[in-house]
């Protein structure tokens, strides 16, 4: 009787758009998923849309790597008083720039 086919390593198989389905028929578990996330560095989870603090605060400093918690919530404080046209606070370059209210 031939031997059961083996799970190939997660830490070997990357799934390319050809090999999807084979990648799904072994890795279904979401812990595995997971884990297979977060071995790639480039991986961002998504931030759901009611929470526009942290996707501000990630667009924030993913743009200025060199200021400081204090600048993001100066920024954020003063875009957030500003009207806007849907309701969204996104971040923009320009928020540097906004005088106070």
């Amino acid at each position: 009787m031939a031997a059961p086919p083996q799970r190939p390593p997660l830490n070997t198989f990357r799934p390319t758009p050809e090999n999807a389905a084979e990648f799904r028929r072994w890795y279904w578990l979401k812990a595995e998923l997971v884990a297979y996330c977060k071995q790639d560095p480039t991986f961002q989870r998504q931030i759901a849309p009611q929470n526009r603090l942290a996707q501000y605060t990630r667009d924030f400093f993913a743009d200025n790597s060199d200021k400081t918690r204090a600048d993001l919530m100066r920024c954020w404080h003063r875009k957030k008083a500003r009207p806007s046209p849907n309701g969204q606070v996104l971040y923009h370059r320009s928020d540097l720039d906004l005088p106070p209210i």
